[in-house]
């Protein structure tokens, strides 16, 4: 069974980002499947904190209606699904 987990903050600068990137990566490193969305859209620097460069769909377009969320999901290191 997937379990999913969620690191929500009001204020900004407390470690999500960094928290969340080294969980993703202990997780895949255990031989878990490891899927993360940033969902601070304005902000958003997941990918960034993983080494990715993503210059295409985002998480913006999936929640305006734009694409479909397979659309913005691309393949990080470690074997992380990542969209932002």
């Amino acid at each position: 069974m997937a379990r999913k987990i969620a690191f929500a903050s009001g204020k900004g600068g407390v470690g999500k980002t960094t928290i969340v990137a080294n969980m993703a990566v202990k997780a895949t490193r255990l031989g878990k499947k490891a899927v993360v969305v940033d969902a601070d859209v304005p902000m958003a620097d997941l990918a960034l904190s993983l080494g990715m460069d993503i210059e295409g769909p985002t998480l913006h377009g999936v929640l305006s209606g734009e694409i479909e969320l397979e659309e913005a999901i691309y393949d990080g290191p470690e074997k992380i699904k990542v969209t932002a």
